[in-house]
Parts: C-alpha cells; sequence; structure tokens
C-alpha cells in the first residue's frame, strides 16, 4: 500500500508538530509566556462594515465600523496598526464572495495534488485561472478516487483589500476564507506584524540560538584541524627521523645478533669452520639457519646455490658436508644445509 501526496505531508505536519511540542517542552514557562503571540486579530470586511475580532487568551471583544473598508478614516487605520501590532492577524473574505468547487481526481493524480487541481481548473473554474486565487481546502481520499475541495475567489478583489492596507503604509495580513471551520489561505501576508521592542528581542534570541548552535560546529571544526595539523607533523617527523630510525634499528639488530654470536668466539673450532665457509660461500649469499650443539654445528643457506657453487663450497669448507636433505626442509626453493662435526 502506498502512501499519496496528501498522507505524506499529512503525516509530516504531525511529526513536525509532535517534535516542534517536544522542543517547546524544554524551554521554561516563564520564557514561553513571554514568547508567545498569544493574542489574534481577524478583520472581516463587508460591502457596508467592518468588523475586528480581536482575542487575547481566553478574552474576546469585537469592534464594528459601519462603512466599507475603503471608506476607513486615518483615524480608524491607526486603531487597525494597534490591533495587529504583536497579534496573529487574517483578513477573513466572506463566503458570499467565495466560489467552492469540487473536483474528483485519480489517486495517481493527487502524488502532485496542486499541478493536477490547476489543470482542472482550467476546464472548470468559471473564470480564467489568472483572473483567480484558489486554494486546496481539503482532500477526501476513497477506494478508487480522491474529491478535492477548491476555494476560489477573484484576484482584483483580493489585491484591491491589500492595496488598502499598503496605502496605509501596512503589510497585508494573510487573506483567507473559512469553510466547514477550517481556514484556507486565498493570498498570502504578514501574519504577524511585530513591534520595535519585540523585533529587536527577538533578533537578539536568534543571534544567541545561532551562536549556540555554532559551538558544536566551532569545536569540531578546531579539533579537525587540530587533527590535521597533528598528522602533519607526525608526518614531517616521520620523513626527518627516517635514516635515524632505520639505522638505529640496524644497530640494535647488529648488536643483538653480536651479543647471540659472542659464546661462539670462545670456541675457536667454531670460529675457523665459519671462517672456511664464510670464504666459501659466493658473494650475496644469506644464511636461513645457524643452529650449533655440542658436537654439531648446521648452516642452511637461504639463496639458491648452483650445482657448481656446492662442489666449490665442499672444496673449500673441508670442516662441512652437504645434508642430504630435501631444499624444502632447509629454508625455502633452492636451498642448501652444510653440517660440520665439531672435535
Amino acid at each position: 500500500m502506498s502512501l499519496s501526496d496528501h498522507d505524506w505531508r499529512t503525516a509530516l505536519r504531525s511529526f513536525l508538530r509532535w517534535w516542534l511540542g517536544e522542543l517547546s517542552s524544554l524551554i521554561p514557562a516563564a520564557w514561553q509566556q513571554r514568547w508567545r503571540i498569544g493574542a489574534a486579530v481577524t478583520i472581516h470586511p463587508a460591502a457596508d462594515h467592518v468588523r475586528i475580532d480581536l482575542i487575547e487568551g481566553e478574552d474576546g471583544r469585537t469592534f464594528r465600523e459601519d462603512m466599507a473598508i475603503e471608506d476607513l478614516t486615518a483615524e480608524n487605520w491607526e486603531e487597525i496598526r494597534s490591533f495587529l501590532t504583536d497579534r496573529r492577524a487574517s483578513v477573513e473574505l466572506p463566503s458570499s464572495e467565495a466560489h467552492i468547487l469540487r473536483l474528483d481526481l485519480p489517486v495517481a493524480a493527487m502524488r502532485d495534488a496542486h499541478s493536477a487541481v490547476a489543470v482542472q481548473l482550467l476546464h472548470r473554474a468559471p473564470v480564467a485561472p489568472e483572473k483567480l486565487y484558489w486554494a486546496l481546502s481539503r482532500v477526501e481520499h476513497h477506494a478508487t478516487a480522491a474529491r478535492a475541495t477548491v476555494v476560489l475567489a477573484r484576484r482584483s478583489r483580493l489585491d484591491d483589500l491589500a492595496a488598502q492596507f499598503e496605502a496605509q503604509d501596512i503589510a497585508s495580513p494573510p487573506i483567507v476564507v473559512r469553510l466547514d471551520g477550517e481556514e484556507a489561505i486565498l493570498r498570502g501576508g504578514l501574519a504577524v506584524n511585530l513591534s520595535p521592542q519585540r523585533r529587536s528581542a527577538r533578533r537578539t534570541r536568534a543571534a544567541a540560538a545561532l551562536l549556540i548552535l555554532s559551538i558544536p560546529i566551532t569545536l569540531f571544526g578546531v579539533a579537525e584541524l587540530l587533527l590535521w595539523s597533528g598528522e602533519r607533523e607526525v608526518a614531517t617527523l616521520r620523513k626527518d627521523n627516517a635514516p635515524k630510525v632505520k639505522a638505529l634499528a640496524l644497530a640494535t639488530q647488529t648488536d643483538l645478533l653480536q651479543r647471540a654470536l659472542a659464546p661462539l668466539a670462545q670456541r675457536p673450532v667454531i670460529s675457523a669452520a665459519l671462517a672456511d665457509l664464510a670464504g666459501a660461500l659466493p658473494p650475496g649469499t644469506t644464511l636461513a639457519t645457524l643452529s650449533i650443539d655440542d658436537s654439531r654445528m648446521e648452516v642452511a643457506l637461504a639463496s639458491e646455490i648452483k650445482p657448481d657453487e656446492v662442489a666449490a663450497i665442499a672444496r673449500k669448507a673441508r670442516a662441512f658436508v652437504l645434508v642430504p636433505s630435501s631444499p624444502g626442509e632447509q629454508g625455502g626453493k633452492g636451498a642448501i644445509a652444510f653440517q660440520a662435526t665439531l672435535k
């Protein structure tokens, strides 16, 4: 079962409401009370009067001027300006000036509901779509189709209402239509006109929030810089000290070898046998193993030895004889082992 575009948006809105609620619960109640825009003002323009509903908390008041919005005086507009300051505002269009259109659309088309409705309005709208503001108020999903409720209003009327506010240097609030208790925004606008004091306070809080959010980013950046600098320093030290480290390792290996071979120098027969073997071996020959017990010394060569070289070694190193064993048992491919009897 696949989710439609409307279902995804509903789920996303529900998640955002929950997440914002969780975040707001972390803010002390006293701070929330200071920051909350709890007051709301709704302006209802009619043909012969203007009604203003002002709600603050649980209290509500209604103001009425028996004249069209176009006929309001400067004093009336100053009063409206004071109502709009630091309150959530909207202009509610009378339902008589809105047209309700219900469209039956395929379920697949609701993946992009806005585009699907726009195409249908080309054929179903009472006037050309470019002369209208419209909003998708509700979508009812059924098994094989979806019913979209669309609210339409004349663009010229809504633009005229917005122009009345802008002529008084007041940002126009959103213009909405209320349908079955649900609000549909036909023309966007400034929902909250903040006073200079509250605007300054919000800027200060926004700057503080950005500063707090920048702390982990700054720490991460500094840590990465220090890590990069440390790795670069280690690489430089490794490069500069590589010859010294190599020389130290060779010196240590030589010292350990000298310590291991030191007891051999105390037995002349071993020294002489090794000297004969060293003189008989071809240049570049390396030893694989060297084992010595009380009566026998065995040397395995790691390098490959040619047959004629084996005979030459046997002639020169007379104390040694070739051990009759397979080369693989003596340290590698082609390896040869020699054995000497100690007297």
